[in-house]
């Protein structure tokens, strides 16, 4: 508060005593505010200058002074050269300007913190404190803490200070010039590593809609094999047999009943083992469960990874890191939904070479599939949604399972 006040103080022959005292007082106010006391200014001193201002029985008013009034007339005469202060009657006059104040009491303070703080280098921009494994970019000069620069980067992949383009972080410095040695980390690894941390905290939330699906799936399937049993011993009853595609369709029905209950029985298992269970694949396929990503599976403009575009020329240009990726989703899917396995290897391969011509989500992919299969056509189609999820993420399968839930479709998918 004290501060704001622009002190001017004019020393009047007849309040001589009275002005010191109040400038005392104030002194002693401001330097405590600050942090900054003169040595000069005593305390026999302070206790006399109030003795004789007590003692002349003077208790006039303070003079007042207004802010930003100049010097008198007769003060410029003997005005210092800078205009901060005047002598009047052989005595100097100096003027204190809020600015000049202000201006001391940071620099007082920001010097401290910094001789405290940082040893006298430059602090980090961020925690304004002595930088912890100094780390600098390699777009500009500014150096920051290793672990707080790489969280700034993990989230806008630029530099806080002038917002250039940030594709290196150097830290762990050592030596100088020529010599210096450095370890480094592009912005891609950061950013991965990042959005991998944020997939594995989200993927901790209960898998209540897949739980939910599977509970219908297994009352359903109950439900079949009671009404399956009922038939059963009219036929019985009827003709005194029963034929032996009824007894082969109940065993079918006795089968996928008890692989969801073990499925059921096993749910608190971490989110990617279930969705890669073979049981919860085909009950994605018989429920037409669709797939949706937990945290984004792309990220919007300035960050770094962009969804893919999975046009048949890309393919063909990546074959060598793609088709691993996409190989081993085609796989895991066709294993559950077909029971060729003799030629599955083949079907992968064949699969990976159709994406190399066609589109993932044109009719003509899904028609080759469906000649090439005995798989129903729902289902491939079904597949094909799946697969063009799974290739526009850039994820690895795993990654993928730990970041997908499954929600029931609305609408009944129709075949292409």
């Amino acid at each position: 508060m004290l501060l704001r006040w622009l002190l001017q103080i004019e020393y009047f022959e007849d309040r001589f005593k009275v002005v010191r005292l109040v400038a005392v007082w104030m002194c002693e106010a401001l330097s405590e505010l600050i942090g900054v006391w003169d040595p000069c200014i005593s305390s026999d001193k302070m206790q006399r200058t109030k003795h004789e201002a007590s003692s002349s029985g003077q208790s006039g008013n303070v003079p007042h002074t207004d802010r930003g009034r100049g010097i008198g007339s007769d003060e410029r005469a003997g005005q210092m050269p800078g205009g901060s202060g005047a002598i009047k009657n052989g005595r100097c006059v100096v003027k204190v300007e809020e600015s000049d104040v202000h201006e001391f009491s940071e620099k007082g303070v920001l010097s401290l913190h910094k001789s405290e703080d940082t040893d006298g280098s430059d602090p980090c921009p961020i925690c304004l404190r002595r930088c912890e494994d100094e780390a600098k970019l390699d777009s500009c000069d500014h150096h920051f803490c290793f672990e707080h620069i790489c969280e700034w980067i993990s989230l806008n992949p630029v530099c806080p200070m002038c917002k250039r383009d940030v594709h290196k972080i150097m830290h762990n410095i050592r030596g100088v010039g020529a010599d210096q040695l450095f370890d480094e980390v592009t912005v891609d690894e950061l950013r991965n590593a990042a959005e991998r941390k944020r997939i594995a905290n989200e993927s901790q939330r209960p898998m209540d809609s897949e739980r939910r699906e599977l509970l219908f799936m297994i009352r359903h399937l109950q439900r079949v094999l009671r009404d399956h049993d009922d038939m059963m011993a009219r036929i019985e009853r009827t003709s005194g047999g029963i034929s032996p595609e009824w007894a082969l369709r109940r065993q079918e029905n006795v089968s996928r009943c008890s692989r969801y209950q073990l499925l059921l029985d096993s749910f608190d298992r971490p989110r990617a083992v279930v969705m890669a269970d073979p049981a919860f694949r085909l009950l994605v396929y018989e429920r037409h469960l669709l797939r949706r990503a937990i945290v984004d599976d792309f990220r919007a403009a300035g960050g770094a990874r962009q969804r893919l575009n999975v046009s048949p020329t890309f393919f063909a240009e990546h074959d060598s890191e793609q088709r691993p990726r996409i190989s081993a989703f085609v796989r895991r899917e066709f294993a559950v939904l077909s029971q060729d396995v003799q030629h599955l290897d083949w079907f992968v391969d064949h699969v990976y070479e159709t994406m190399c011509l066609h589109q993932i989500n044109s009719p003509f992919f899904t028609t080759i599939l469906c000649r090439e299969s005995r798989v129903r056509r729902d289902y491939v189609d079904h597949f094909a949604q799946l697969l063009f999820e799974f290739a526009v993420s850039g994820q690895e399968l795993e990654v993928f399972d730990e970041n997908s839930e499954y929600i029931r479709s609305r609408f009944k998918i129709v075949a292409r």
